[in-house]
């Protein structure tokens, strides 16, 4: 993805460590949409719908391209608060 570069110290800098943050928190959003979505058994389209968000949007949230927003979130746990008893 990208070098890690360390200071004279052995420190990362702030930047990478932005990045590698960045990069975990793409990585388990992703991987927690599409479990929730596989749970409840349903595709794509009708899971961003019933999340209020386009399929593209979910798709690039589940590829770990796109981090989903606070209201995202918050509309994805009151789904599962339905669905899930």
């Amino acid at each position: 993805m990208f070098p890690i570069n360390v200071d004279d110290s052995g420190m990362i800098s702030k930047a990478v460590y932005n990045k590698i943050t960045k990069v975990c928190d793409e990585v388990r959003w992703s991987v927690f949409f599409k479990s929730c979505r596989l749970m409840l058994g349903m595709q794509q389209a009708d899971f961003a719908n019933s999340v209020g968000i386009s399929q593209g949007y979910l798709s690039r949230i589940e590829a770990g391209e796109k981090i989903p927003g606070t209201d995202t979130r918050k509309r994805l746990m009151n789904l599962l608060n339905e669905r899930v008893k």
